[in-house]
């Protein structure tokens, strides 16, 4: 194992910055370029087309890189969210000058988060979904980020899935044992829409950890809330905190609802009728 005492102070700001966003993309601005290493850059020059390079980091040490320039970064961010992909956006800090650069993550871009016009659908909604399933029963909580619409749900378990078709969200946040064992069914219930399912810790969904998140956030819990609707909002707090925490602030309010109130139609139906996309994939009005 290579001494860490030894490794270039760039690659030890890199691998830290690494460390703290271990499954997104991390995008690392140098100069006029945003660069990818090791397995990001094989994975940048993969699914964008870009050329696979090396740099050297130190006398000895060479990694794959992978660039792009920040002003073409909407662009690549655009294809990389519509691949599911997610994306730390690691900027410099400090001009140019003797010592290291300070450099830190400014944003988080995934799915079911994005705010910026130019990469959002137009007129289509862009819906983060929290669900989790305990015998029969189901909870799914959706935020909308841009409008802050916040609410959630408890209700049968089918009835939940159906729920998950009607709203066809960018983003699933599960447990990490749901998703090992049905992460498949969320996306055939997504209706394969760029659906991204994203694990949580087990953690994220227990009851007294979304109890105060939910009690802090909000002052209090709404009257009546079901107890896995609480927890699958509270997972999405959770998640916010960590990805937007400047936006999770205009989430002022979360209301719940009965899955009675809407006519259930189930996945099959929904892809022939084409309600919410056409068959080329294209959101349709």
């Amino acid at each position: 194992m290579r001494d860490p005492h030894l490794t270039p102070p760039l690659r030890r700001q890199y691998l830290e910055i690494k460390r703290r966003y271990p499954d997104m993309l991390v995008l690392f601005q140098v100069g006029d370029f945003f660069e990818a290493f090791d397995e990001d850059a094989v994975t940048l020059s993969r699914e964008l087309g870009l050329v696979l390079t090396t740099k050297y980091m130190g006398k000895t040490l060479r990694v794959p890189l992978a660039g792009i320039p920040i002003a073409s970064l909407t662009h690549h961010l655009s294809k990389l969210i519509q691949k599911g992909y997610k994306v730390a956006i690691c900027e410099q800090l400090t001009p140019p000058g003797r010592r290291l650069i300070h450099r830190d993550v400014t944003r988080v871009v995934t799915p079911g988060t994005l705010t910026e016009p130019a990469l959002l659908e137009e007129r289509a909604s862009n819906y983060l979904a929290s669900f989790l399933a305990e015998g029969t029963r189901a909870g799914l909580a959706v935020v909308e980020i841009t409008t802050g619409e916040f609410a959630a749900t408890e209700a049968a378990r089918e009835q939940a899935w159906e729920e998950l078709t009607r709203l066809g969200p960018a983003e699933v946040l599960v447990p990490r044992s749901v998703a090992e064992t049905e992460g498949a069914k969320i996306l055939a219930f997504t209706l394969g829409r760029a659906a991204t399912v994203t694990p949580l810790e087990d953690e994220a969904f227990a009851t007294d950890v979304s109890h105060r998140a939910l009690g802090e956030h909000l002052g209090a819990i709404p009257l009546g809330m079901p107890p896995l609707a609480i927890r699958a909002a509270g997972a999405i707090l959770h998640y916010l905190r960590r990805t937007q925490p400047r936006l999770v602030e205009q989430l002022d309010r979360l209301s719940t609802y009965a899955l009675e109130a809407f006519m259930a139609l189930d996945p099959h139906t929904i892809a022939h009728l084409e309600i919410f996309q056409s068959r080329a994939g294209t959101t349709e009005g």
